[in-house]
């Protein structure tokens, strides 16, 4: 009989094992499945609450602040959107026990004197898959540069770096950490990544669509986005691949996760994918009249077919290798 082989990436303390833990004492995982519930219904009345004066404080800045008089032209139902995506991800702490986490641990923040090196691994990872479809584009003249001064360049990039980190902080303490941890307890592996993949991209998607604009916040104009809270925006040719490529992204990095036991990589690798995606569209011009099946008519890439095919390769490589790496794991 071979021995059980442990590999190096291994932790002493893997968030995994809290929730095979408490199966004995919550066997169907129905706290874990109302603890979530509990979190949606939160996020979806605070957000409505808030989301008023926030709104007013926001165009009153925007009239009265002329560096600011772009906040004049926010939409209250943006507001609402964010507000409830803020208080979606923040708020997975204080809920994090009902899911069956008593820890920042089980959220995959494990202490690890590497995490920044293991931040940085993800992160040129997704720069680099995410940049190779951009010169490609570039190559086959899908796309141009565009004539944009290296002062502009320099500021905007700085600002999509730190927005992207914020990005790949808070969305992947709350989807993976939180939600997929979460979720895997009741329906298992595959039932938590699928599941929770879904929302990942289904969410993204989601966002008031009211008959009649706001242009003041009452205190039950939040309230009264309810009936259109999550209806889909506009729906378009290109909603398909991009439906699909976020929730194929959001596979991948749900697969590190359990390989890995920490949310590091994956935060740098969710922030490697939006950088690159905020910085392509800022310095190329899409070329209408150039393989449009495979780019799209956008600079935004993450909706054409490129961006899903490059998301289903990556998948089909991860998986493999979790597949290889469970057998290793078994008999060395």
């Amino acid at each position: 009989m071979g021995t059980v082989c442990k590999r190096d990436t291994l932790v002493k303390h893997n968030p995994m094992n809290t929730v095979k833990d408490l199966k004995k004492s919550d066997p169907l995982g129905w706290r874990s499945l109302r603890s979530v519930g509990g979190l949606f219904a939160f996020s979806l009345i605070f957000s409505a609450i808030m989301a008023p004066p926030i709104f007013n404080a926001l165009l009153w800045l925007g009239r009265h602040v002329d560096r600011l008089k772009m906040l004049r032209d926010v939409e209250f139902e943006s507001v609402v959107s964010r507000c409830f995506l803020v208080l979606m991800i923040l708020g997975c702490i204080p809920f994090m026990k009902g899911g069956g986490m008593g820890h920042v641990v089980d959220l995959g923040f494990q202490k690890d004197i590497s995490w920044l090196k293991k931040v940085l691994k993800g992160l040129s990872t997704g720069c680099l898959t995410m940049a190779g479809l951009f010169l490609l584009g570039w190559g086959l003249n899908a796309y141009t540069l565009k004539l944009v001064l290296p002062v502009d360049v320099v500021i905007k990039l700085s600002s999509y770096f730190v927005g992207a980190l914020i990005v790949g902080v808070l969305e992947e303490t709350f989807f993976r950490g939180f939600l997929f941890g979460v979720l895997r307890r009741p329906l298992g592996y595959c039932g938590g990544l699928l599941l929770s993949s879904l929302i990942f991209s289904v969410i993204h998607f989601a966002k008031p669509n009211p008959a009649i604009g706001v242009v003041y916040g009452h205190w039950y104009s939040g309230l009264a986005l309810f009936p259109s809270m999550f209806r889909f925006v506009g729906p378009s040719y290109h909603y398909f691949p991009f439906f699909l490529t976020l929730f194929f992204m959001g596979m991948i990095m749900c697969v590190f996760y359990d390989l890995h036991h920490h949310i590091y990589f994956i935060i740098g690798l969710h922030a490697g994918w939006v950088f690159i995606m905020r910085t392509g569209k800022f310095l190329f011009e899409r070329n209408p009249n150039s393989y449009l099946y495979l780019f799209g008519h956008s600079s935004i890439i993450e909706k054409s077919y490129s961006a899903l095919i490059m998301a289903l390769i990556f998948s089909a490589g991860v998986l493999y290798w979790r597949r290889s790496l469970k057998r290793f794991e078994v008999v060395c």
